[in-house]
């Protein structure tokens, strides 16, 4: 599942985001379907008192609660593990470092380590199938490496 945590996250950022926004025209559309005036009041409330609050509170306590960002770093580190990321995002050696996060993988050597293996990881993971599952195929796939 920590292979998938920081994607889950900006769904969730993204759905905060974006998302809510028709989903609170749709709702006053709805309750006000001839009175665009009340329509375009309650979507101001909603969006000022209700989407920037929650979008504020998600984006300052993933940036300023120590545990939360630390945690997500973590998440994004994981990613690096999964052979569809890595696929999809060919990451280069300056990623490599985003596993200091990681305090059991945080030592230098275990970097370089990773990043002179980083070409060849991305060679073997560019061959997995359009439909690699993140949870159910990264283990086999990593027993077979």
């Amino acid at each position: 599942m920590i292979l998938l945590a920081y994607e889950k996250l900006q769904m969730l950022q993204a759905f905060i985001r974006v998302h809510n926004f028709s989903t609170l025209t749709g709702a006053v559309q709805q309750l006000f379907p001839l009175n665009v005036a009340e329509q375009q009041r309650w979507y101001n409330y909603g969006f000022r008192e209700c989407l920037m609050p929650a979008f504020e509170y998600y984006t300052s306590t993933s940036a300023n609660d120590a545990t939360v960002s630390r945690s997500i770093q973590v998440f994004q580190a994981a990613q690096l593990f999964s052979p569809k990321f890595v696929k999809v995002s060919e990451p280069d050696a300056a990623t490599v470092d985003q596993i200091r996060a990681v305090p059991f993988l945080s030592n230098n050597e275990v970097i370089q380590s990773l990043k002179d293996e980083l070409p060849t990881y991305i060679v073997r993971a560019s061959q997995i199938p359009d439909e690699f599952d993140t949870l159910s195929d990264s283990w086999p796939w990593w027993i077979s490496q």
